[in-house]
């Protein structure tokens, strides 16, 4: 639970990011190498991140998967009456994100959300 927890929280994040960078005018595709070492460099920024940036959906993993993750993580918190302020945010959006239709897509398609609220496009 506490992996789905950061995985699924950090997933968000990502998409965040990514459009913080592209809104902000820098080039969002050097992000993970200019914070390489740092605290924010972990696998998903070296590894997500770029296929964000890429637009590039491809299942390597769907992204219902953290859909289910996350609401396991919401019924387990629940049940022990455990406050998680940034999970909800993050199921939500992945709630958005399958009712949207893209399901079968890959768990970096969460960036699908902000793409129009953002007025950044593929």
């Amino acid at each position: 639970m506490i992996n789905q927890l950061i995985v699924g929280c950090t997933h968000a994040v990502m998409a965040e990011a990514a459009v913080l960078a592209e809104v902000a005018g820098i080039d969002a595709a050097r992000i993970p190498d200019c914070l390489a070492g740092g605290y924010a460099d972990n696998s998903m920024l070296q590894k997500l991140y770029p296929r964000i940036i890429a637009r590039d959906f491809a299942p390597h993993g769907y992204a219902r998967q953290p859909l289910k993750d996350l609401e396991m993580l919401n019924e387990f918190a629940g049940g022990l009456k455990a406050r998680l302020p940034m999970s909800g945010p993050a199921l939500t959006l992945y709630r958005m994100l399958i009712h949207l239709g893209h399901s079968k897509l890959d768990t970096a398609a969460i960036f699908k959300l902000y793409e129009q609220t953002a007025n950044v496009t593929s």
